[in-house]
């Protein structure tokens, strides 16, 4: 069987959502629990990340989670992407994305990469629903393990499916897109030519 690449865009759970630092802990933990079950059972390699170079608290989160999976020749750290085209190129690449960072999400979308979500706001809620993969969408308030590794291996399992629909639902959003402009354009100039 040969090597998938998952990535994985970490979200620091900020103080105002956890005061406590459990739902961060737990987070992480689970995070690492994924990925050596990616690596154990599908032979993959894990891209850990950051969308935002600057931000010490998703480096330090990344760094958490690559030292508590221990297992270095499966995991690359990509902590340099400085403009989203570089994100979009990366993420293209991807057979699998955890996302808990809304634009991480969009860019596997775009790309027809299947995801999973990890929603700490209502876009990415209303996102996972408007794209019809509600199933695929977990919570930090909720997160348990096993039905999170479900999901993965259902993914990886029927990843020809799940990216089709994907691409499906990514060309029915532009599609929606282009008809707002159209609307937006009568709106600004009074007609369409």
């Amino acid at each position: 069987k040969g090597k998938i690449i998952v990535g994985i865009c970490p979200r620091k759970l900020y103080n105002f959502s956890d005061p406590s630092g459990e739902k961060q802990k737990k987070l992480v933990d689970t995070l690492v629990l994924a990925s050596k079950h990616l690596i154990e059972k599908h032979n993959a390699n894990i891209l850990l990340i950051s969308l935002k170079p600057q931000n010490y608290d998703e480096r330090e989160m990344i760094n958490e989670i690559s030292n508590k999976i221990g297992n270095s020749e499966h995991i690359f750290l990509v902590l340099n992407l400085i403009n989203p085209v570089e994100h979009l190129d990366v993420i293209s690449q991807l057979d699998l994305l955890v996302g808990i960072k809304f634009h991480s999400l969009v860019f596997a979308s775009q790309s027809g990469v299947p995801m999973i979500g990890i929603s700490y706001d209502p876009k990415i809620t209303s996102f996972f629903r408007y794209m019809d993969m509600k199933k695929y969408l977990f919570y930090p308030n909720s997160l348990e393990t096993s039905p999170l590794l479900k999901k993965i291996d259902d993914i990886v399992d029927n990843k020809k499916k799940v990216r089709e629909k994907v691409i499906l639902r990514n060309r029915k959003i532009q599609d929606r897109a282009k008809q707002n402009f159209v609307i937006f354009k009568k709106l600004i100039l009074g007609s369409v030519s």
